[in-house]
């Protein structure tokens, strides 16, 4: 018969919440990145066709949708930073959350300044002059 230890070391739920928490948690650093570079590509792609054959909102769609997963991946980090509970882990293991947490709210933050600020121009200016 196993003992109590052993039954919440194999827990399957326990494992299925630090795998959410792993996802999360790198969503957080790496969602905004992700989302900054694709505004980048995709926007940079899309000035030609919009400048031959109209349709700007497909610029101004990609930046919302970008700015959604860079406020997706802040707000990640942000609940992994806050739920960083030293209850039942180690030490390590929750100082590792909050680090990294940190490190995703700072990179968030930047990468969603800089979608909005290359982002002005489209809803400001005329994209093809």
């Amino acid at each position: 018969m196993n003992t109590a230890m052993e039954q919440d070391h194999f827990n399957p739920r326990r494992e299925d919440r630090q795998a959410r928490t792993r996802l999360l948690l790198w969503y957080g650093v790496t969602g905004s990145v992700i989302a900054w570079m694709a505004h980048l590509v995709i926007s940079w792609g899309l000035v030609s066709v919009i400048c031959d054959h109209g349709g700007a909102i497909w610029l101004h769609l990609t930046t919302i949708v970008c700015l959604l997963v860079a406020l997706g991946g802040w707000a990640s980090a942000w609940s992994i930073r806050q739920g960083a509970d030293p209850g039942q882990r180690e030490q390590r293991a929750v100082e590792s959350d909050r680090f990294m947490g940190t490190l995703g709210i700072t990179i968030s933050s930047l990468l969603i300044g800089l979608i909005v600020l290359e982002s002005i121009g489209t809803f400001v200016l005329d994209t093809c002059r």
